[in-house]
């Protein structure tokens, strides 16, 4: 297995094992943070059933987008590798916290419920039954944040099935009876799984268990639902009732959305609901009418102290017997129709997803809808290689396939990233200059040294080289700068004093001007500034001055140092000129 994905996800090591994936923690190398790699198995990689859901994951999880559901971003598929990137969640699952605690206090388990139940709602909306709610796939962050993950065998309602076994996939323990009885799965199922779950995180442990997987599905079946408040006398009637409505057998009595049974979860601690009456069901609505039938028959005899067996019970395992052939004949059937090994194949017509990148927005729509695919949202994100108004790609990956007539989501280049150059070693003209060009504020560092030329830029803080920014926030960087540990004085002798001036403050050096008359006086000549801090002139400073050509005027005729004279960048800088 190669350690980089797609050239961007970095895998540093394994967090866990599913049943047909592997999954990384890794860092996406572009925008420099941690994800979660789903990888499919290189065993399962050539079977075309277990690809297929693996990408059915990626299709249902990336539609949606809810703050108790784990995000995917990214999905694809290199050198026969399938893989799915999503968000890295650091904590641990709810099996694992409920094994490590026990049971949980009913209002931590009221706000797990809610959040749980919120998450399915927005999936529900979205047409997406998950089919395998259970605490191993709920995971809790450190804040206490829950979070929805592997929706593996989740199905949308309007997408294929991929067999009738696809029913059952879910874990036994979290099973609705219909699904046993080899139903479709419905929301209906789901709210099941959630009473389940809410039955566990009060007691510590699931409602039915058996030594084999059929023993758990026929008490899903057949047998009353335990009292939560058998457990734990002091959860309030309320929270048993919402537990005893999400699991009722007929799935006509269980709540109808889960909307409805969010709005339980609101009031149940309430004092006004905590004596209401206990939730009961008639018998008769429990189950359907043939499975009424010979169950109520059942029971009854394995409550007889006969030990041979009834007339009812040698029908009833029959019956079963009939009914899980009929149903293993059925899921057989389906995976035949799926993979082609009988006469009842199912053609599938797959397209893959075109490059679009780089285009702009109307002719990647334009790509798209040519290879048989429906453009169903737009999303601007910004881009590393792309400016405002081309197309980044697609959400669900450039390259994959999926059946023809899916929908898609375009994602639009919001604006460009600007990633910040290495500025060491240019000159802080040069960097003033691209810097100005994406708005970053520039601040200098001075550092007088002889190792390096003046004006070039010996190190940078703030933003680093390769960091990715967005041109329209505000960005600051530093720089140190090398400058000269010392100045040489020019020889300006013979220049015009103003010239002169001009080029020595140029150069780094503050001047102090000498006017000498016929009579070698000297007078001080304040520049500019100076006069402007003073008020009024106090008269001229009479100082010695040097032997002087009367033939020259306007011209420097001594400079105070000398020219060539070295002067420290620290000490003062200061050159006397003087002129006739």
């Amino acid at each position: 297995m190669d350690n980089i994905i797609a050239n961007r996800y970095s895998l540093l090591h394994k967090l866990g094992e599913g049943g047909m994936a592997d999954v990384y923690l890794a860092i996406d190398t572009i925008l420099n943070r941690e994800v979660a790699v789903k990888i499919l198995r290189g065993d399962m990689a050539v079977d075309p059933v277990a690809v297929l859901r693996f990408k059915r994951e990626a299709t249902a999880a990336l539609t949606l987008n809810h703050p108790n559901i784990v995000e995917v971003y990214d999905v694809g598929e290199e050198n026969g590798q399938h893989y799915i990137v999503m968000e890295y969640i650091k904590g641990i699952t709810l099996k694992q916290l409920i094994s490590k605690r026990g049971a949980l206090d009913k209002q931590e388990s009221v706000d797990i419920m809610r959040q749980l139940v919120g998450a399915m709602i927005h999936a529900h909306k979205n047409n997406v039954v998950h089919r395998d709610i259970k605490p191993q796939n709920i995971l809790i962050k450190d804040d206490g944040t829950v979070k929805l993950s592997d929706f593996g065998i989740a199905l949308a309602q309007n997408a294929a099935q991929l067999t009738q076994a696809d029913s059952v996939l879910g874990s036994v323990h979290y099973l609705a009876p219909e699904l046993a009885r080899g139903e479709a799965a419905s929301d209906q199922s789901d709210i099941y799984a959630l009473g389940i779950v809410f039955y566990e995180l009060l007691s510590g442990d699931v409602p039915f268990k058996g030594d084999a997987p059929i023993q758990i599905a026929m008490k899903h079946m057949r047998d009353d639902f335990p009292s939560v408040r058998d457990f734990n006398p002091t959860i309030p009637q309320s929270i048993e009732n919402i537990i005893l409505i999400a699991t009722a057998k007929n799935k006509n009595n269980r709540y109808r959305s889960c909307s409805a049974m969010f709005k339980d979860l609101e009031t149940c601690l309430d004092a006004k609901r905590a004596n209401e009456e206990k939730v009961r069901f008639d018998v008769q609505e429990n189950l359907d009418e043939k499975t009424h039938v010979f169950i109520t028959k059942y029971e009854g005899d394995i409550n007889d102290d006969s030990k041979s067996k009834s007339h009812n019970t040698i029908v009833l395992e029959r019956m079963l017997g009939i009914s899980l052939t009929i149903f293993a004949i059925v899921a057989m059937f389906g995976i035949m129709i799926l993979t082609g090994l009988g006469p009842f194949k199912q053609e599938i017509n797959m397209v893959t997803i075109p490059n679009i990148a780089g285009l702009n927005e109307e002719l990647a729509g334009m790509k798209l809808r040519s290879e048989g695919l429906v453009v169903e949202a737009t999303r601007r994100e910004w881009s590393v290689d792309y400016e405002a108004g081309y197309a980044v790609g697609v959400k669900e990956g450039i390259g994959n396939s999926v059946e023809e007539g899916s929908g898609v989501t375009l994602v639009i280049s919001e604006g460009k990233y600007y990633s910040v150059d290495d500025f060491v070693g240019k000159t802080i003209d040069e960097a003033r200059a691209i810097c100005s060009e994406y708005g970053i504020k520039v601040n200098i560092l001075k550092e007088y040294t002889s190792e390096a030329e003046p004006g070039i830029v010996l190190a940078q803080n703030g933003l680093k080289a390769g960091s990715l920014i967005k041109p329209t926030t505000y960005n600051e960087i530093r720089f140190t700068v090398a400058y000269a540990s010392e100045f040489i004085v020019p020889n300006v002798l013979g220049w015009d004093i103003y010239e002169a001036e001009t080029y020595l403050k140029d150069a780094g050096f503050t001047v102090k001007k000498f006017k000498v008359s016929p009579d070698d006086d000297v007078t001080y000549v304040p520049s500019e500034d100076e006069v402007q801090n003073e008020e009024e002139n106090n008269g001229e400073d009479e100082l010695e001055g040097p032997s002087v050509d009367s033939t020259i005027y306007g011209v420097v005729i001594q400079q105070n140092p000398s020219a060539e004279t070295p002067l420290s960048a620290t000490g003062s800088l200061e050159v006397e000129l003087y002129y006739y």
